[in-house]
């Protein structure tokens, strides 16, 4: 019997024998699956309430009875509904942790609850499957100390789309290294963090995890797509200003995984500051810097003191004084219309030269990005439903530097855009829910300017970008110049809807996807249905 068998046996063993210990509703962890966020924002926003809604995950605090009450009505569980300690299946699926402890004060919570994700399906030309499997511990003490750890172990045949991602980068989209075994990838996820709420304007968080600033769909500053990584992270509330500071630890997997005494590191630095003291209005300026502790010829470097101060721009200041390390700054804004809609942007700027800009001379190092969206909480005053349209394009070269180890990636995957540079998207996203049932649909069309293999038009923020295919500091390049690629991604799916806790359900989806250029023309379709919590984004729209 294979190890992954002993571990599957365990892990259903787990399963059924653990009901007699079964508990009360309850939900103390963060919030990183979108459409628990999607829940946690529309409650927030129409009581009107100071939120850093582009700081994600989402900490479930202080809105926590009234996101509980949302979730119980959404998944139908009844105010007084008692459950019998010997009926596991009705405790397990249905609002139940699967171990559970509180103390007689009720101030500290200890739970832990599976997670999985048994799917199968069929796809143009061949059968697809993904058997997850794991757990999930939190721990809340008095709402001031908050402990999470969770682990994912994943045996899966993808669609060849994502097999084609894999492939390039050699990591599983979001979930790390690809090991192969015979016609299967095994893959694995380790997730963690301990919180601190020192008062109620300051929070300390030291983790293994992923985060995300923004208010869309993706992110442009900083998105969950690439696989966890350590970090220290610091917020704070002034009046109407707040501030987040986050260190991280990253992988540079700009030589390949050849490195057999280690991957090389590399570290970030990630500034917000907010103000929220206009009427629906949310402003936050970003700032982040990637360095190594190597120069260019591979010798350990001195440690710049000033990216250990938490103060935003400060560092942009070391890099107009000859900083060698790679520098972006953004803007994050958020207005919302009413209760239920919020229209948002970003805009990232990396190099920057605003006479070329004005002269539209599509000038080399003029690398920015822009997102606009709109999304709304009721739209068209339907109850239940929500609505999202967002549109993102990145320059040629952005995100990429002159030295490869310190692009804007970790694990050999983007820390921002999935598509990384040198494209145009469009994302329309909604759902509506009706009694248990939750119906969702995104579509998601992007124009792509691809690279072959002797060629660098931009997109591929992996290569120095020095190595243009026009050449250092030049001219004429325009977003989608090189091979075109059109992408066109829809999924639809039904999802009957089970435990709130872990957001387990049980789904039927459809995907289409097609990729056309003068290069190739591919399409795929895959009809699937599982059974799976859903406690974080998993991604597979690109």
């Amino acid at each position: 019997m294979s190890l992954s068998i002993i571990k599957v046996y365990f892990f259903v063993l787990a399963l059924f024998f653990s009901g007699s210990v079964l508990a009360q509703y309850n939900t103390t962890h963060k919030l990183q699956n979108s459409y628990l966020q999607q829940l946690y924002e529309k409650n927030s926003r129409a009581k009107n309430l100071s939120v850093d809604y582009h700081l994600q995950p989402i900490l479930n605090n202080a809105e926590q009875i009234e996101l509980d009450s949302t979730l119980k009505n959404i998944f139908q569980i009844k105010p007084q509904q008692i459950v019998k300690k010997s009926n596991f299946f009705k405790s397990i699926f249905r609002d139940g942790n699967l171990l559970q402890t509180i103390s007689s004060d009720k101030k500290n919570t200890f739970t832990i609850n599976p997670l999985y994700n048994l799917e199968v399906g069929k796809a143009t030309s061949k059968s697809v499957y993904q058997l997850n499997k794991g757990v999930r511990l939190d721990i809340n003490l008095n709402n001031k100390v908050f402990i999470s750890s969770s682990f994912y172990e994943n045996l899966s045949n993808f669609p060849n789309y994502i097999n084609q991602y894999i492939d390039s980068l050699t990591v599983v989209p979001g979930m790390g290294k690809a090991r192969y075994v015979f016609n299967n990838i095994e893959y694995s996820l380790p997730l963690g963090y301990i919180g601190y709420k020192a008062t109620e304007n300051f929070y300390f968080e030291l983790g293994n995890d992923k985060n995300f600033i923004g208010n869309g769909h993706r992110s442009l500053l900083l998105s969950d797509v690439a696989y966890s990584y350590p970090y220290f992270k610091m917020q704070a509330n002034f009046g109407k200003f707040s501030f987040m500071n986050l260190w991280g630890q990253f992988t540079d997997a700009s030589k390949g995984w050849t490195n057999v005494n280690g991957y090389d590191k590399k570290y970030a630095l990630f500034n917000t500051l907010t103000y929220k003291g206009f009427k629906n209005l949310q402003v936050s300026f970003f700032q982040s810097i990637v360095w190594t502790n190597k120069d260019s010829l591979g010798n350990r470097r001195d440690q710049e003191m000033g990216y250990f101060v938490p103060i935003i721009f400060l560092n942009t200041l070391n890099f107009n004084n000859g900083s060698p390390d790679n520098n972006l700054i953004g803007i994050d804004v958020n207005y919302q219309i009413k209760k239920s809609t919020v229209i948002y942007g970003q805009l990232i700027l990396d190099d920057f030269n605003l006479a070329e800009l004005l002269n539209g001379s599509g000038y080399f190092q003029n690398k920015y990005g822009v997102q606009l969206g709109i999304k709304s909480f009721q739209p068209f005053n339907i109850k239940n439903a929500f609505a999202q349209v967002e549109f993102n394009t990145v320059r040629p070269y952005t995100y990429a530097n002159k030295t490869p180890a310190i692009n804007y990636s970790h694990y050999g995957e983007t820390l921002a855009h999935p598509l990384g540079a040198n494209f145009k998207e469009f994302i329309f996203k909604g759902n509506y829910t009706t009694k248990r049932f939750l119906f969702d649909a995104s579509i998601m069309y992007a124009t792509v300017g691809k690279d072959d293999n002797n060629s660098h038009w931009g997109r591929n923020i992996y290569k120095s970008d020095y190595a243009s295919n026009l050449g250092i500091f030049s001219f004429n390049n325009k977003t989608t110049q090189g091979i075109k690629t059109n992408i066109f991604n829809t999924n639809l799916g039904v999802h009957y809807l089970m435990n709130p806790i872990t957001n387990s359900r049980v789904s039927a989806l459809i995907t289409s996807r097609s990729e056309t250029s003068s290069l190739q023309n591919t399409k795929e379709t895959i009809f699937s249905i599982s059974f799976s919590t859903n406690l974080i984004n998993i991604l597979q729209d690109f």
